[in-house]
């Protein structure tokens, strides 16, 4: 399968300050954004899929913000649960590069030109990985989860923050 265009992630990027945490649930993770504005949950298009996270945010050069990469996955049986693992946290760094007015990432956001994985399970790439104000991209392997999501955090620096996801197989 060919890459699927990037999407803007959320309709509006969220000034989420910290991550919502999450539990095991007897209730599938509904996909769309979640009633804070602060993460979405996706269905993986094929089974042994990769994403493709670019992340954005308002503040200033060289502020940060974060990204969490959750992968839901149902245990079998009557009591069934969708069990969250946190595949993957990482800290962005925002560079001068920035969107175009009225586009999905506008003027006043900026890029990320670094992508730090601080916890990771495994299957993380970052390209270009250098501080060289061109938009870094965070690559992670969602094999075999029934669902994915992606948190938000301002880490106490950016505004507000956001990402432009992109699957492929």
């Amino acid at each position: 399968m060919p890459m699927v265009p990037y999407t803007k992630c959320l309709a509006a990027n969220t000034t989420a300050a910290s991550f919502a945490a999450r539990i095991p649930t007897a209730t599938m993770p509904a996909d769309g954004e979640s009633a804070l504005l602060d993460s979405r949950v996706f269905t993986p298009i094929e089974r042994d899929s990769t994403v493709r996270i670019m992340p954005f945010a308002a503040g200033a050069d060289d502020g940060t913000c974060q990204v969490r990469i959750i992968g839901w996955g149902r245990t079998e049986g009557s009591g069934a649960l969708w069990m969250p693992v946190i595949i993957c946290t990482a800290t962005c760094t925002l560079c001068t590069a920035v969107g175009v007015a009225g586009k999905d990432v506008v003027a006043t956001d900026r890029f990320c030109d670094a992508i730090v994985p601080v916890a990771t399970t495994g299957g993380i790439a970052v390209t270009p990985g250098v501080t060289a104000n061109t938009p870094a991209v965070l690559i992670v392997d969602i094999s075999g989860y029934q669902k994915y999501e992606l948190q938000f955090n301002i880490n106490a620096s950016a505004t507000n923050v956001n990402a432009l996801v992109a699957e492929f197989n």
